[in-house]
């Protein structure tokens, strides 16, 4: 509270990694003192922003299949990469990360090169049961480029999708101690287990359209016109032609004819099916009629 009449003087200081952008209300703009009469109730707005990191530093997760089958095995390779980094900040010189997932999709089997070469550092591995995973490196001479910081190998368990998520508790540059968190991007990466099986593929063909589904649910093309099936499911293909087509039969696989189309998946199977345009019948008017 001030008294009537009051001259008030307002100075906006930034904090570090921020920026002072300016004043609005009761008069007030730009970047230099606000000064109120307070000749009555005052507001005023001070914007500060944050100021964009000088280089960056990226942090990426890498699976070498998104989509393995249940039952088999990836390996993720987590990286640091100091390339875009701004002198003298530009030496990775310590970490510490953690790295989870849903457990019931992937289950933990083993880690290696952690930690990388020239690095001294530990992996905490006591709770992957649960999912979660911790390793740290350090050093003294820093690394410049990108550095391979951590190989980790899983089983694919079960059929869903689980996010590979990193995230970093400490990170800084050698020799300058600078906290890199600010400048950090992580990507992270999804892996979806499917269930093994082979592939049923069909095609449309024809200048007509309409839709083809199958039975088990799977293909529904339309847009969905691939497929994995378990190896020796027997799958119904059944096409409908939309308003302006007909449906013109089946080619491959041993299919023909416009009934069903029954398919043993006992390996790769590839079905046409195609649909051709209505027929159109034109009257003319006979001359002289």
């Amino acid at each position: 509270m001030f008294n009537h009449g009051t001259s008030v003087t307002l100075t906006a200081t930034a904090a570090a990694g921020s920026t002072f952008t300016g004043w609005s209300g009761s008069g007030c703009s730009g970047t230099g003192a606000c000064t109120v009469t307070m000749d009555a109730a005052k507001s005023v707005v001070a914007t500060f922003a944050e100021v964009p990191p000088e280089g960056v530093v990226v942090s990426t997760v890498t699976p070498d299949d998104t989509t393995p089958n249940v039952g088999d095995q990836i390996e993720v390779v987590i990286d640091i990469d100091m390339t875009e980094a701004a002198p003298p900040n530009d030496l990775l010189g310590s970490y510490t990360a953690a790295l989870t997932w849903d457990p019931d999709i992937l289950s933990y089997v083993s880690h290696s090169g952690a930690p990388p070469t020239g690095f001294a550092g530990d992996v905490n591995v006591s709770n992957v049961a649960t999912g979660s995973l911790v390793f740290n490196g350090a050093n003294a001479t820093g690394a410049a480029g990108k550095t391979d910081t951590i190989r980790i190998v899983f089983d694919a368990v079960a059929v869903g999708s689980t996010t590979l998520d990193l995230s970093y508790s400490a990170m800084a540059a050698a020799f300058t101690f600078e906290n890199l968190l600010p400048f950090l991007t992580i990507n992270d990466a999804e892996v979806t287990p499917i269930e093994p099986g082979v592939m049923l593929t069909v095609s449309k063909v024809g200048l007509g359209d309409g839709r083809v589904t199958s039975v088990p649910a799977g293909i529904d093309c339309g847009t969905t016109c691939t497929a994995h099936f378990p190896e020796g499911e027997v799958v119904v293909l059944t096409a409908l032609a939309d308003d302006t087509s007909i449906f013109a039969g089946w080619s491959g696989e041993g299919c023909s004819g416009i009934g069903t189309c029954t398919v043993t998946m006992s390996a790769a199977r590839s079905v046409e099916a195609r649909f051709n345009p209505k027929a159109v019948t034109l009257y003319l008017p006979l001359a002289g009629k």
